[in-house]
């Protein structure tokens, strides 16, 4: 398996585990708040990093 693999079933397998950790009352068993911040610092990691390397090919 390859980084790229890594990544996509890394990133499949979190709307898994946060769907199966919410409560029928629509709590979380997580902290929601850190949450929405980690996964919003992974999208703007994902879209820095694709600026760049488009920045770099011209």
């Amino acid at each position: 398996m390859n980084q790229v693999d890594e990544i996509i079933e890394l990133a499949e397998e979190i709307p898994q585990l946060i769907k199966q950790n919410i409560t029928p009352d629509g709590r979380c068993r997580f902290d929601p708040v850190k949450t929405k911040i980690a996964l919003e610092l992974v999208k703007f990691e994902i879209e820095k990093s694709i600026g760049a390397q488009s920045f770099t090919s011209n």
